[in-house]
């Protein structure tokens, strides 16, 4: 059997994207996924992305290393990579939401990560995943 891993990682556009932007990125990014049976999700606020992308631990870690030399991402920030038994995201070759203040508000704890302020080396692998639980609840 493969290893199976979870990957989260931080990135910010050059520029603000268009949502058409967003639309054209994830209808690619689904194709490509879906080849390399990877799957995971993305979340979208003011220009940042905070994306999850699960799969064999290869094909995973060779995905990170494209999206790492992406000119469309900087300011790369892996967040976890965790051996998984089974996927979050089974079904989803790239589930995405746009993740606005309005949701951030109403979320009883929640840290806003895309905050330039934040510091990122106090953040822990299981807010992360509770991040995720937060998204697949809202996305059922």
């Amino acid at each position: 059997m493969r290893s199976m891993i979870q990957l989260a990682y931080l990135s910010s556009s050059p520029a603000m994207l268009a949502s058409t932007d967003v639309k054209q990125i994830l209808a690619v990014s689904r194709i490509n996924n879906e080849r390399r049976d990877v799957t995971g999700m993305l979340l979208y606020r003011q220009g940042n992305f905070l994306q999850i992308i699960e799969g064999e631990r290869d094909t995973v870690e060779a995905l990170f290393k494209i999206i790492a030399r992406d000119p469309r991402h900087r300011q790369i920030t892996r967040m976890f990579a965790q051996q998984i038994e089974k996927r979050d995201f089974p079904n989803w070759t790239m589930g995405f939401r746009e993740f606005t203040a309005k949701d951030a508000g109403a979320l009883d704890g929640f840290i806003d990560i895309f905050d330039p302020s934040f510091d990122m080396s106090t953040f822990a692998a299981s807010r992360a995943a509770t991040l995720v639980e937060i998204f697949k609840a809202a996305n059922r």
